[in-house]
């Protein structure tokens, strides 16, 4: 055997096994993925007690108390995961096949009929823009370019300003 500071057998195992037998013991993992990180959560990360002092009980207790919550938490979770997985597979199963059916059959093909339609109501505003408003405003913009105004500032008589 090698010598080596290894956490677990199947740490050992993987690392000094072949490439192909890495990936195999990779699909053997529930969570290859790394997709669940955030719901792994042990004793020591929610309960923590100060270091000597008067705030700390017995070790004996504590590490009874991890024990009672690391079963507890293993139990309930293989109860609810054996009761309502095979239930919530089909659900999510079910969810995500109709969304990727609305997505290839409903969504896609109308978002393609809307840029569509836009294309062809973009051409017909331009073309109403060049042909009816363009000189309209064209014919505007030269009668009041002929005007003129001269703007001063006449001081106001003393008395409006005593009021």
């Amino acid at each position: 055997m090698e010598q080596g500071n290894y956490e677990s057998i199947d740490e050992k195992r993987t690392e000094s096994a072949p490439v192909s037998s890495k990936v195999d013991a990779m699909s053997d993992m529930p969570d290859p993925q790394a997709v669940s990180n955030e719901v792994r959560v042990e004793f020591d990360d929610i309960f923590r007690e100060p270091q000597g002092g008067s705030a700390s009980s017995l070790p004996q207790v504590f590490n009874i108390s991890q024990m009672v919550y690391t079963y507890t938490t293993s139990i309930v979770y293989k109860i609810f995961s054996t009761l309502f997985s095979v239930v919530l597979s089909f659900f999510w199963g079910l969810t995500f096949a109709m969304l990727a059916f609305m997505t290839v059959w409903m969504i896609n093909p109308g978002i393609r009929a809307f840029y569509i339609g836009i294309n062809l109501f973009s051409g017909l505003y331009h073309t109403w823009i060049v042909l009816f408003c363009e000189p309209f405003y064209r014919a505007c913009g030269l009668v009041f370019s002929r005007m003129s105004a001269n703007f001063y500032f006449k001081p106001l008589p003393a008395s409006i300003k005593e009021v």
